[in-house]
């Protein structure tokens, strides 16, 4: 599980580059570690590059869901991927 989340400045072109530095890192780990149908669940922020989060994880992992906690404000960006069946080494 990854609960990493880049220092928020509120300014998106600061922001979106370093929350996906962080998605791909998190990639690169479960390609690295994860066993073969293992799960993954990671925090990201809603923003331009979601369904690029989105279509990327659906690529190694056969089941794709996303979550948004009861205890994340409402108007926060704050979800999570829950990714099952990892499957694919690139």
């Amino acid at each position: 599980m990854s609960d990493l989340s880049p220092n928020i400045s509120g300014i998106s072109i600061i922001d979106m580059p370093k929350a996906t530095k962080l998605f791909k890192l998190v990639i690169k780990i479960c390609e690295n570690i994860l066993k073969f149908k293992g799960i993954c669940i990671m925090k990201i922020f809603y923003n331009s590059d979601y369904n690029y989060y989105i279509k990327y994880i659906s690529l190694i992992f056969n089941k794709v869901k996303i979550f948004k906690p009861n205890s994340s404000y409402s108007n926060s960006k704050e979800v999570y991927i829950i990714a099952f069946k990892f499957f694919k080494k690139f």
